[in-house]
This record gives structure tokens, sequence and C-alpha cells, in this order.
């Protein structure tokens, strides 16, 4: 079936304001989210804090749909025809379609698709591994209530919820276990789906097993420090003078990048923005996370460079607050920006093609190293 094509009909094109606020940071014009944040930092006297996360319910989520919009109207018609069967019979449209967002209305769906969810579901399998104990059910029973604390739904029944996943995959993996990290992709998944706990389990399985974000959090986080190198190396190309003022200042890419990689981006930004990364990720595949590092810290380069390490740092974790902005256009503009950034092919081939014992042996060599020095 031959299919009109979408080439000037996008309904998150970027105006030439839009444009403006990427190229420029966009002075009084740049979202509330990313302004510079007021006060000063001082440590004797304590540093300014934000407000308040503003994290919406999913129904608040839903109200971003617009079901008169041509956009819900395609994926309305995609659904309708089988989201799994458009994707293999259209892949170019449907990956074209899903990089620009998905209606929260069929997100869901889209995501369980596109991450190959049936390839991993086994029926009346998560029953039985939710309810054995392991050496990590402590250390989650701790996390839990710690996750999402301002979203009244994640309420004590949704932490009992994420506990019986997040101890189902310790099971599951025991070779990767529990880490922090996991309790806000495991709980965001959980909202996303609206809490139909078995499909979150099985879809985080498959982000952690086809995507490998197992490897970032195995014993000491191999694939994690593959990825802080590469975006040492592609900071120095893209944002040189970013990453040059960061290191004048004395801030190393892990003191950020460690919460934005493995939360993936929900502990450092609007969760409306979050998810319309999420759907670039999952489409993309995990280095997409370099793209968008970089691309959020190309956004806010003219606010940044003016900063001290206090700062930075104190900046970088107010983003998370939100405020009076579309959360979803931000997240549009950082995706737009994102797929203009280029990883070289053998630097992606180095990140999604290795080989597991020989990466694991590198971290365990690095750690060695660091301590003979």
């Amino acid at each position: 079936e031959d299919l009109p094509s979408d080439s000037g009909v996008v309904d998150c094109h970027l105006t030439h304001s839009e444009e403006w606020v990427i190229q420029t940071g966009g002075g009084r014009a740049l979202p509330a989210m990313m302004r510079l944040p007021q006060g000063r930092s001082d440590h004797k006297h304590g540093a300014h804090s934000s407000a308040a996360p503003r994290i919406r319910t999913m129904e608040a989520l839903r109200q971003n749909d617009d079901p008169t919009s041509r956009t819900y109207a395609k994926w309305q018609s995609m659904m309708d025809r089988d989201i799994s069967f458009f994707m293999s019979k259209h892949h170019s449209t449907f990956i074209r379609r899903f990089k620009r967002g998905v209606p929260q209305a069929f997100r869901w769906e889209v995501w369980k698709a596109a991450t190959d969810y049936t390839a991993k579901y086994q029926k009346d399998v998560y029953a039985t591994l939710h309810n054995e104990t392991n050496k990590y059910t402590s250390l989650i029973t701790i996390d839990t209530p710690r996750t999402f604390p301002e979203l009244k739904e994640f309420d004590a029944r949704s932490q009992r919820t994420l506990f019986r996943i997040l101890n189902a995959y310790a099971n599951h993996m025991p070779e990767v276990g529990y880490c922090q990290g996991m309790n806000f992709i495991a709980g965001f998944l959980l909202i996303v789906s609206d809490f139909r706990e078995e499909e979150a389990f099985w879809v985080f399985v498959c982000l952690m097993d086809f995507y490998d974000l197992n490897f970032f959090f195995r014993e000491k986080f191999p694939l994690l420090r593959r990825y802080l190198k590469a975006f040492e190396s592609l900071a120095e190309l893209h944002i040189p003078d970013i990453h040059q003022h960061f290191l004048n200042e004395g801030l190393l890419p892990a003191v950020y990048l460690h919460q934005w990689f493995l939360t993936l981006f929900i502990n450092c930004l609007p969760m409306c923005t979050v998810l319309v990364l999420w759907d670039y990720i999952i489409c993309e595949g995990l280095p997409a996370i370099l793209n968008i590092s970089l691309a959020l810290l190309k956004v806010l380069r003219n606010a940044l460079v003016t900063l001290r390490f206090e700062e930075i740092v104190r900046f970088l974790k107010s983003m998370r607050a939100g405020g009076d902005c579309d959360e979803v256009m931000i997240g549009r503009l950082l995706v737009r920006q994102a797929e203009k950034i280029e990883i070289q092919q053998t630097l992606y081939e180095h990140l999604v093609h290795f080989d597991e014992a020989e990466l694991l042996r590198q971290a365990q060599e690095e750690d060695e190293e660091s301590l003979a020095s």
C-alpha cells in the first residue's frame, strides 16, 4: 500500500522563533524550565532550592493529545491496522512518525511494539519471579518509597507494584540484580503503562536486554563507562566551548551524566519532556542518549558558559522542576537538535556491538589501574 508522504505536514515542525530559541538560547524567549535560576549558591547558608518537581498524572498527560489533529489521526489509523503490522510493513514511515512523538493515548502500545515485547513475554513466569526473595530484596524495599515521592499517583500500592517488578527482574537476571536508577526506569514504565504491572515488567526486560541497558547497571558499570568516554570525545567535537568551560570549572561529565544516563533523563527533566525523549530513544536505540545530552547542553549554552561550578550543578538540577512552558515542545526541540548531531560509525559500532567478556574485563582493568595510581 502506498502511503502519502508526511513531508511538509509535520505537526511538530519548528517555527522560526523556535529555531531561534535553539540557536541563540533565546534570552527572554528561553522557556522557563531552561532559564537561569535566580538566587545565589551559598554553602554556609544553604544552596538555592528550586520548586518541587511538577509531575503530572496520566490523565493530565493525555490532555496534551488533540484528537482532531492530523498527527492523532495518522496514529489512530496505524493502530487500527495493527501497529506491529504497520511497523514491519511501512517501517520507514513508522520510524519517521515515531521520532516526532506519539500521542499519549497510543504511546504504551507503540512502545510495546517497538521494543519487541512479544518476543520476551512468557506467560505465568512473572508471577513466580516476583515472589522469590534474593540478595537485592532488602535494597529494593528501601528504594521503592524513594521513587517519585512527589507523585500522588505513586502511592503505597504503586510502590508495592514497583517492588515486585524490580524483585522479579533481580531473579530473572541475577548477574545484573538491582542498582539504583533501575527503580526510576521501571517506575516510569509503570506510569506510562497506566500501571499494567506484568506488561511494564516485560517492557523493562526488553529495554534491559534488547537495548543493552543491563550493562549500565552491572557490577562496575561497564557500558556506562564506555558511554561516558564516548560523550567526552563527542563533546570536544560538537560543544567544545561548553566542554572546555566545564573542565576549567572542574566539572567532569560523570558528575551530571551518571544521573542522566542511569535514569534515562527521568531525574533531570519534566515528565512530559522525558516522554518525547523516550520516543526517540526507543526508536533510535541507547546511543541516542548521547545525542540528547549534547543537544541539551547546546540549547543551554548561553547560560552555562557564564556560570561557575556550583551554579552549573544547581542549574542542571533545577531543570526537572519544569515551569510555565510547553514541556512537550521542549522535548521536540531537543529531538530536532539531537538529530543534527552525528555519531561517527566507528564509535557507534563500539557502543552497540561489543564483546561482553571484553567489556567486563576492561572495566576491571580500569579499576585496577586506578587503585595502582
